[in-house]
């Protein structure tokens, strides 16, 4: 920081008591300077400091304000970057008291600056003027001695007004301060003035939303609302009620959401305590959910291609007919087949002259086709079986139980694993590893006509049941259970 430098029994003189003065100053202003950065000269950097209350009188285009402070930046004398931005700038708090005189164009005349349809900025910069009057002695050099005289005593600072739809030229003068905008307004066709104050931090946000956050509008920083003209609020919120709104921010932050419905703050929650989850922990936890629910909802997509499979079997044998039909509860191209590959005779189901033995090795042979799956699917059987019924009240029905004494007396099912035999295994023998799943499955229906046929995918069923059957007749009825799902191949 530069000083004057006094010599031992040495004069003072006029050039050293007023930089005196000056230094204290130029310290002061560089100091506020640099607490507030960088400033963009270019863009007329500076602004309000508190919110004034305007009168306007549209018939005489007089506006006037009320007292306020506002902030006036300069370059400091350091050169500026290419952008226009000080990088050493000088910060000046300007006051503007409505209660004294000799400020110039107050009230300020706007009527050559209200245009309907244009936006106008009022801008104000500070001016020194000589005033108070006061008796002093002073050194005459032609009598060579003191003499009385009234010279004003003092600088006083006032302020001078402009508006213009453009910044206006800078004054070249030291006396001269730097233009400073206060606030953009509009004069509509009815004579009434609208106005939106300009904060001294307004630049700053700009700045800050450029560096870090691109593209993000400057109204989500604005501190424009803490100039408030008249309310239960100071019209001087200033840096500290700035600094009290973020602590406050960070204490909604941590413990007062808008829709929080599980959680009550406690007394002794502050503004600066950890909060409960930092941000990095928040993200970890949410992709852990994240991932979580992916699988979940893998496991339902999964879910909804199983599907159960209900068919009902129903035949009857008698010396001069013979009829056999099934009733389907499952998804589209699922069916069943009777393999005649055990009967011995050339008759089929449905002939008169299909004898009782063909006719119960046909019926024991049910064969579940299925459609060929999806690309990279293949069917996976999650539960199989076989319940025998007695006859229906309705032979469509699927839904008809019956007491277990009159079910028929030792029957068992199995898979067909590999080539039919005279004794082909039971569901209660180890199955191989193979699936039960047959691909290209080649059957020989026992209904005409018996040509063979091979479909893409089918289950093939053997069932054991003691010879007396549930009446005189030759009797099958059973249910045929499955759960099936397309699963990756």
């Amino acid at each position: 920081m530069d000083r004057v430098k006094f010599e031992p029994l040495e004069r003072a003189d006029l050039e050293d008591i007023k930089a005196l003065t000056d230094l204290a100053y130029e310290y002061d202003q560089r100091a506020l300077g640099a607490l507030l950065g960088a400033a963009d000269l270019s863009a007329n950097d500076g602004g309000l400091l508190s919110g004034p209350s305007l009168t306007y009188v549209h018939a005489t285009g007089l506006l006037t304000l009320s007292s306020f402070s506002y902030l006036e930046i300069t370059s400091g004398g350091a050169p500026l970057d290419s952008n226009g931005n000080s990088l050493s700038p000088e910060a000046r708090v300007i006051r503007f008291d409505s209660s004294v005189s000799s400020h110039i164009n107050s009230p300020v005349d706007i009527s050559a600056a209200r245009t309907v349809g244009t936006t106008y900025t009022l801008y104000a910069r500070s001016i020194r003027v000589a005033s108070d009057t006061s008796a002093r002695r002073r050194w005459d050099v032609s009598s060579a001695q003191e003499v009385s005289y009234s010279p004003t005593t003092r600088y006083r600072e006032r302020v001078e007004f402009t508006a213009s739809a453009s910044a206006p030229a800078e004054a070249t003068s030291a006396e001269i301060g730097r233009w400073a905008p206060l606030l953009t307004y509009e004069v509509d066709s009815g004579g009434t003035l609208t106005h939106t104050y300009i904060s001294a931090l307004d630049h700053a946000d700009a700045r800050a939303i450029a560096l870090a956050q691109p593209g993000l509008g400057v109204d989500r920083l604005t501190t424009r609302d803490y100039l408030v003209e008249a309310s239960a609020q100071s019209t001087a919120h200033g840096l500290l009620g700035l600094l009290s709104s973020v602590k406050l921010a960070l204490h909604r932050l941590t413990n007062l959401g808008a829709f929080d419905e599980l959680h009550t703050p406690a007394s002794a929650d502050t503004w600066f305590r950890a909060p409960p989850l930092s941000s990095e922990e928040i993200k970890l936890r949410i992709e852990r959910l994240e991932t979580r629910n992916q699988a979940v909802q893998d496991r339902a997509s999964e879910l909804e291609t199983v599907s159960d499979v209900v068919i009902r079997v129903q035949a009857t044998w008698s010396s001069s007919a013979n009829t056999s039909y099934s009733t389907i509860d499952a998804p589209q191209g699922v069916g069943i087949i009777y393999d005649g590959a055990d009967m011995s005779g050339s008759d089929a189901l449905g002939d008169a002259t299909l004898n009782s033995a063909d006719f119960t090795f046909a019926l024991r042979r049910p064969v579940v086709t299925l459609p060929t799956p999806s690309a990279g699917k293949a069917w996976k059987v999650w539960r199989h079986n076989i319940r025998p019924l007695t006859a229906p009240s309705i032979p469509d029905s699927l839904t008809d139980t019956t007491a277990t004494s009159l079910y028929p007396l030792d029957f068992d099912y199995g898979i067909i694993y590999g080539s039919a035999s005279s004794d082909p295994p039971l569901s209660t023998d180890l199955p191989p590893t193979r699936s039960i799943v047959k691909q290209s499955y080649t059957i020989s229906p026992a209904t005409a006509p018996n040509t063979p046929t091979t479909y893409p995918q089918a289950i093939p069923f053997i069932i054991r049941m003691d010879p007396a059957f549930v009446s005189s007749e030759l009797s099958f009825i059973y249910d045929i259970q499955l759960t099936i799902q397309e699963v990756d191949a």
